[in-house]
């Protein structure tokens, strides 16, 4: 038997085929990544601070009180006065005889002396007889070291009825503010009845 002759050119033929195939099988199937984008990070945007308001202080007036004027500091006489028939009044001067200020702010209480005996002394403040009106509102009065406040006191020296005129020749005067009394000579004053009519302390020493 016979077989047909495969010529070159058929052999060759099938070399390449052959070859290309098993080149084929060889080449390894390429390997998808799969690439996800990185996530943006998200910028916050930066908080700006806030600038507080600054507070501002309020500005407050201090006022300063001088203390109570004390007895021991404080010289009595009696200053000018305005007088009518059956009518006195007079200025009497409170002097601060220290080195600091000090104040006083209402009525002083009275007592009329003769010769260090009490005398029958009826006081009346903010109400003045006929003849010399006077502020009667209390304030606070400053006195300086040596200078000098006041009160105006006012007596009738007729007498009504059967009422008593003593002489008196000295006057005790007792602070206002709980300072302590102080005593003030006096030439010889008659108010009839012990009757005294007394205004708040001031600035100044002016007569009635």
């Amino acid at each position: 038997m016979v077989r047909p002759r495969v010529g070159t050119q058929t052999l060759l033929l099938l070399g390449v085929g052959l070859a290309i195939a098993l080149s084929g099988c060889a080449t390894t199937a390429p390997h998808h990544h799969s690439t996800h984008p990185s996530p943006t990070p998200s910028i916050s945007p930066r908080a700006t601070p806030t600038a507080s308001p600054r507070t501002t202080p309020t500005a407050t007036a201090t006022v300063s009180v001088a203390p109570v004027c004390q007895a021991a500091s404080i010289a009595a006489g009696m200053g000018p006065s305005n007088n009518a028939a059956g009518h006195q009044a007079s200025t009497v001067v409170l002097t601060n005889d220290s080195s600091a200020a000090c104040s006083l702010k209402g009525f002083p209480t009275l007592q009329l002396l003769n010769a260090g005996v009490n005398l029958t002394t009826n006081q009346t403040d903010g109400i003045s007889p006929a003849g010399a009106p006077e502020n009667l509102t209390p304030t606070l009065v400053t006195i300086a070291p040596d200078s000098a406040a006041s009160f105006v006191v006012q007596w009738l020296d007729v007498p009504t009825g059967a009422q008593q005129c003593a002489v008196a020749w000295e006057l005790g005067i007792h602070l206002p503010g709980g300072g302590g009394a102080v005593t003030a000579a006096v030439d010889g004053i008659m108010p009839c009845g012990g009757d005294l009519y007394v205004a708040p302390i001031r600035a100044g020493t002016a007569a009635p």
